[in-house]
């Protein structure tokens, strides 16, 4: 593969676009009343040099045969994707001011059949690498000189998808192919590490055969263009891995280094928190922006009242939060109607010792870690890994268990679809 030109860009350019990308996630989110900080802000350099001086893009031309090719693996990040493709010229910027409302090209996911700029839709996490390694055949079968980069989470490198697609890339010697890998530490049910082991990144990539460059600091722009150039435009007959170490909700002081704000909202007074923090009181355009458009009063769900009746041990929004801000311990508290859990500890503590609990990152979310810390040993969380969970549970079964599988359902019939699209 051929390297291509990189722009000359002043790092200056960078940290703003990095700026806007935080900024914005802010205001998205406002817009859509939950969004995900973490992840967005742990890849805002990433993207903003990716998008800014390294990847080879036309706005005017979103089709161009020999663009680069860019993916989500960790597509619930798109939040802050579509500030930079909206400010590049992809699609007008008023489309931002609609996100995830109803009738809306924008969603929590990107559409690749909706929105210009994004070259493959995600969904489940896990499949994007394999669809990079296709991007990157078809390229070097047409002569094209476009690479396929694939950005990933560190939690997704529990699915087994992508070791299948890290052993095809090597095994074609597909040096137009770079998979990141955001390690921010920070998931669903917590530290990916903690879920479900997947270190030593660095070794398993390198034994797929794969140039695997390690990145400290994905903050730090100079380092993090050194290794995003080292691994597009230093080919070496391998594909390139970057293993980025970020942090989660990096910006902002009460979001980073948790998995609490993977998911959550700010109310008005915690929104100016952020929009200072981010700009370190340079530029409040959009800060003023939000104080002539406040959101509407129907907004204000997350009352103090509501959440005296939680358990908030783990969560970090504190008596000096606006009222209405919330993380993903405080939503989880107020999902009452959730009650899978409880009534599998009834089950369990009524004498059904043949029940056993099996979940994919989801925990939390679909609230039968409780089931888990009452009956550790009769849970399992196999990580972002669903036809591993699936697997596994089949083979509980045959034991004479009863496995309870816990996950959102539309990830698990996007894997029963998969046999149909191959």
């Amino acid at each position: 593969m051929p390297s291509r030109t990189v722009r000359n860009v002043d790092r200056s350019l960078i940290r703003d676009k990095a700026k806007l990308i935080r900024r914005e996630t802010v205001r998205l989110t406002d817009i859509c009343g939950s969004g995900h900080y973490g992840s967005s802000f742990s890849m805002a350099e990433i993207v903003a040099l990716l998008y800014y001086q390294l990847l080879h893009v036309r706005a005017d031309e979103p089709r161009w045969a020999d663009r680069d090719r860019f993916t989500m693996g960790k597509g619930h990040a798109a939040i802050g994707l579509f500030p930079v493709l909206a400010d590049l010229g992809f699609f007008p910027a008023e489309w931002l001011d609609t996100y995830s409302r109803m009738g809306s090209f924008l969603g929590d996911h990107p559409e690749m059949k909706k929105v210009p700029g994004i070259d493959f839709s995600s969904g489940s996490i896990g499949h994007n690498l394999s669809v990079s390694v296709g991007m990157a055949l078809g390229a070097r079968l047409k002569g094209s000189p476009a690479r396929a980069v694939c950005l990933m989470g560190d939690g997704e490198m529990n699915e087994g998808q992508i070791w299948e697609a890290a052993q095809a890339g090597a095994h074609y010697g597909l040096d137009n192919l770079v998979g990141i890998v955001d390690i921010n530490g920070a998931g669903s049910d917590g530290d990916p590490q903690q879920t479900l082991r997947s270190e030593p990144l660095k070794e398993k990539w390198e034994a797929f055969g794969w140039n695997t460059i390690v990145l400290k600091d994905g903050h730090d722009i100079d380092a993090t263009f050194d290794a995003l150039n080292r691994a597009l435009n230093a080919p070496d007959g391998r594909p390139a891995c970057v293993l980025a170490y970020t942090v989660a909700g990096k910006g902002v002081s009460f979001m980073e280094g948790t998995w609490q704000w993977h998911l959550g909202f700010l109310g008005p007074k915690d929104i100016e928190r952020a929009y200072a923090e981010i700009d370190a009181g340079e530029h409040m355009s959009q800060s003023e922006k939000y104080r002539a458009n406040p959101p509407a009063p129907g907004m204000a769900y997350m009352s103090a009242e509501l959440k005296k009746t939680i358990d908030l041990a783990e969560s970090t929004v504190t008596d000096d939060f606006d009222e209405r801000s919330w993380d993903m311990v405080v939503s989880l508290g107020l999902s009452r109607q959730l009650t899978t859990g409880r009534t599998l500890i009834e089950l369990a503590e009524a004498g059904h010792d043949d029940i056993v609990v099996c979940t994919a990152d989801l925990g939390r979310p679909t609230q039968v870690i409780g089931f888990g810390q009452t009956y550790p040993d009769r849970y399992f969380n196999f990580g972002i890994a669903e036809r591993n969970m699936i697997g596994a549970a089949a083979g509980l079964a045959t034991m004479g268990l009863t496995p309870v599988i816990s996950n959102y359902s539309f990830f698990l019939a996007l894997i029963s679809a998969t046999p149909t699209c191959r």
